[in-house]
């Protein structure tokens, strides 16, 4: 019981990390794209004052990769895609594993099963309570 409840605790903090990693990565990337959009001259002027020299190297890397990221507009349609990627997958897999079917004994007969209902079965999720693979 005591492992089961640290896990849980682990898995909370894993996810309160994950959080705040995307927040910070967040910003950083808004960092980036500020400074990129600072004039040369004035940017030369910024990272050559007392405050800023000793940030000078990571601060021209955080603008050179700001140069490199993409639009807004470009970052919100990657993401709309990816997600539309994802799902069709899923939806792909899904598909594949329900329409492929295999010969799986039962009660000494041959059925014809999908894949996904033998991966379910083997992972636990035996609804059939009389399934015997030999």
């Amino acid at each position: 019981m005591l492992a089961s409840a640290e896990h849980q605790k682990a898995v909370s903090l894993q996810g309160k990390v994950g959080s705040i990693s995307v927040s910070f990565e967040s910003a950083v990337q808004k960092t980036q794209k500020m400074l990129v959009r600072k004039d040369q001259n004035v940017w030369k002027a910024l990272v050559d004052t007392d405050v800023l020299s000793n940030y000078k190297f990571i601060l021209n890397e955080w603008r050179q990769k700001g140069r490199l990221q993409l639009t807004e507009y470009e970052e919100n349609l990657v993401s709309d895609l990816m997600a539309d990627g994802y799902h069709a997958c899923g939806q792909f897999y899904s598909a594949l594993v329900n329409d492929i079917k295999v010969d799986v004994p039962i009660n000494g007969e041959l059925n014809k099963l999908s894949v996904g209902q033998v991966l379910g079965w083997r992972k636990g999720l035996n609804v059939f309570n009389c399934i015997s693979l030999n």
